[in-house]
């Protein structure tokens, strides 16, 4: 299911937090894991910075959303 995100991103070992909703068709905004942690989330990926800009491991994002995605039958 995520394949085509591990194929747009590969050789990547961190995403941008700005990034994020390009490279997952804007299933998740840089606003996303800010918003759960202010709702007590504890699951998230792990954010570092580089030059100032909020960073995510590309594995643990990949890694979230395959546990946090809901297959929906229509």
């Amino acid at each position: 299911m995520f394949e085509c995100l591990k194929d747009a991103i590969k050789g990547k070992d961190y995403i941008f937090k700005k990034e994020l909703e390009s490279y997952t068709g804007g299933v998740i905004t840089q606003y996303t894991f800010t918003n759960l942690a202010n709702k007590g989330a504890t699951n998230l990926p792990k954010s570092f910075v580089i030059g100032h800009k909020v960073a995510y491991k590309t594995d643990d994002v990949i890694q979230w959303l395959k546990k946090n995605a809901e297959l929906i039958n229509f």
